[in-house]
């Protein structure tokens, strides 16, 4: 939709001025992410010219290496485990739809492949610098097959051919329906060299920010179509709108260089060129806040609108792994060590040259008149006719490869320790001791984990509060979903009738309304510091237990609360197939006091040799969960009184 009364012919032309600006700024920095891909994909961009004319042209990987290495080590960082975030409510009343959200977004992470997303962005992250990101709500609808209408439709179409409505051959098509998989928040990762962010913003959090699609005519068309249930459209103005060539700036043929290299073949497919903007537009009636604007062909204007998202917040973002002062695009790992990945390779060409001449010396040859030069061919084994031995003579080549494998050495120790690709590479010429080992060790631990809380700061914990909010504002039904974690479950004691309300057990469907997550929520990740946390309370409670175990202070310890703890900091999520509740132990402990209780009965009451000999010598549960007591006696003279479905009776009777 367009708001009435807007000059779209200026909004148009300041849209264009500004990517445009925005674009050219920053021009020599994709030249520069440009090398950072071609150097992750193995490829020689435009630094290897000094270097082309080197006979052998090998790559070494070092930059693909570190990327996946530190994307990987980022990735887990961030998120070790399921429980990577927390929710709580800012008030007690907002407990309850804390947890609710939390397991709503738990089943949306898995259904929409959050963690796919998140992958995607930390390694472009680690690759660039710079990663474009939104939280947007998706409605995933599927065109199927109605199998119930099309027999509806066959039995009417039998009937009409059985009384001559019909003509055989006739068949009805099979009708199609739409089926909802997916209508919920979800994380979307941005084409870098496609996305912009105005450098010189008004204001924190509300900076310009630009996109830039290209969709079919047919597409555009579609989403022009007005919903009769809102009254709305996405676009309108779309007629007479053409397609046109992708090829417009310099960024597209770099891309297309690099997909070359990459061997694929771009054949350019002409389509409808779409700018979306996003931020505070300049009118002459005012300043247009928080609004939304999408230019088609950079001529006709689409989509003009206030922001549509219930937080009101910008919806893309640009994230930057490593922040430069007082600048917005900030670097990846690849950026500082491209001179030593240069290095390298010529390096590694020079030693793979110098071996092949040691292996397959060149000869120095005397023209004799003897020998043809034309058919002359230097092979193990060839007789060669000559006048004089000195006639054919090998070329002697000093062996300096060695020189070049500790150059290459020392580079990929310099390479690792600049990106903490951690891999372990050294020569002979060039090794660590143990304590240098040990520092550059701390100093990177160091490093990931400060950077694992700026992403946590900055992306994780933006794009966490924008589900909530969107889960808030957009969800109008109620959800089925499977809880990640175990459910509770209910058993029946089968002595009393009963319900015994056990600890959860496996997991259960749950059905969430959108009043269940209303509140005041926070959400906060815990990724980086479970991880430390969770490793130094595992050996401090294994230390405890060594010192406690076996002494007199065993006896106050809950050995199946401990058991449960500590499974649960070992991430064991499957533990509750194994370990016993406490209402399991509880109810074990009442049937073992209740078996111990008719035994001293028996042994006690009318006709025996003697008194009952003491509590009851079963181990079993009681070394798990501690002694169940003394049985309840039945009063001075009397034997055990045993507690039973029917009420106290006594043992012996």
């Amino acid at each position: 939709m367009i708001i009435p009364d807007a000059d779209e012919t200026k909004l148009v032309g300041w849209g264009i001025d500004n990517w445009r600006r925005m674009k050219d700024e920053r021009l020599q920095k994709e030249r520069i992410w440009t090398e950072c891909w071609l150097a992750y994909n193995s490829k020689f961009g435009a630094t290897y010219a000094e270097v082309k004319n080197y006979r052998s042209r090998r790559y070494l990987p070092l930059s693909h290496q570190a990327v996946e290495a530190v994307s990987s080590h980022l990735a887990q960082g961030l998120m070790p485990h399921d429980d990577w975030f927390n929710v709580v409510g800012r008030t007690p009343d907002d407990e309850s739809s804390a947890k609710m959200m939390a397991a709503l977004i738990k089943w949306q992470h898995f259904r929409s492949g959050w963690r796919t997303q998140m992958a995607k962005l930390l390694k472009q992250a680690v690759m660039f610098g710079n990663v474009p990101w939104a939280v947007l709500w998706e409605e995933d609808m599927r065109t199927v097959p109605d199998q119930a209408l099309h027999a509806e439709n066959l039995g009417a179409y039998a009937a009409d051919l059985q009384f001559g409505g019909a003509q055989p051959g006739q068949v009805p098509v099979i009708p199609q329906t739409q089926v909802r998989k997916y209508d919920g928040p979800k994380l979307v990762v941005g084409d870098l060299f496609n996305s912009v962010i105005d450098r010189h913003s008004n204001e924190d959090g509300y900076a310009l920010f630009g996109n830039r699609y290209f969709r079919t005519k047919d597409y555009i068309e579609a989403q022009a179509q007005v919903n009769p249930m809102t009254g709305w459209s996405m676009y309108s103005n779309t007629e007479g709108l053409t397609t046109t060539s992708p090829i417009l700036e310099a960024t597209d043929a770099m891309r297309r260089e690099v997909e070359a290299l990459m061997g694929i073949r771009d054949i350019p497919k002409d389509m409808v060129e779409l700018i979306e903007l996003w931020g505070d537009f300049p009118t002459e009636g005012g300043l247009l806040k928080n609004h939304v604007m999408v230019i088609a062909n950079r001529r006709t204007l689409i989509r003009l609108e206030p922001n549509p998202n219930p937080h009101g917040k910008i919806p893309w973002n640009m994230f930057s792994l490593i922040p430069e002062p007082n600048e917005i695009y900030g670097k990846g790992i690849l950026e500082p060590v491209l001179g030593l990945q240069d290095v390298a390779n010529v390096r590694m060409n020079q030693v793979i040259d110098a071996n092949s001449l040691i292996v397959n010396p060149m000869l120095k040859v005397r023209n004799t008149g003897v020998i043809d030069f034309e058919n002359f061919i230097s092979a193990p084994g060839a007789l060669h006719l000559v006048n004089d031995p000195d006639d054919i003579t090998p070329l002697v080549i000093p062996d300096r490869s060695a020189l070049g494998m500790a150059e290459i050495g020392f580079i990929s120790t310099q390479f690792n320790d600049i990106t903490g690709a951690m891999k372990a590479f050294s020569t002979e010429n060039y090794q660590k001791s143990a304590t240098e080992v040990s520092a550059v060790g701390g100093m990177l631990q160091s490093r990931f984990a400060e950077m694992i809380r700026h992403i946590e700061q900055t992306f994780a914990l933006p794009a966490l509060e924008l589900q909530i909010e969107l889960n808030q504002g957009m969800m109008d039904e109620d959800i089925w979903i499977r809880v990640v974690e175990p459910g509770p479950t209910q058993k029946m004691d089968p002595m009393t009738g009963m319900p015994i309300m056990f600890d959860p057990v496996g997991p259960a469907p749950m059905r969430i309304s959108p009043d269940d997550i209303k509140g005041q929520l926070d959400i906060y990740p815990v990724g980086a510091s479970w991880v430390a946390n969770n490793q130094q309370q595992v050996a401090a409670t294994i230390q405890m237990v060594q010192i406690f175990g076996q002494s007199p202070a065993a006896g106050v310890i809950k050995w199946n609360g401990l058991v449960k703890e500590m499974a649960e900091l070992m991430n064991l999520r499957d533990s509750y197939k194994w370990i016993k509740t406490d209402a399991e132990i509880a109810y074990e402990q009442q049937l073992m006091a209740m078996q111990n209780q008719q035994q001293m009965g028996q042994e006690g009451g009318p006709g025996s040799n003697g008194p009952p000999q003491g509590p009851s010598r079963g181990g079993g549960v009681q070394s798990m969960a501690g002694s169940p007591g003394p049985p309840p006696g039945g009063g001075a003279g009397q034997g055990p009184v045993q507690q039973t479905a029917g009420g106290p009776q006594r043992a012996g009777y």
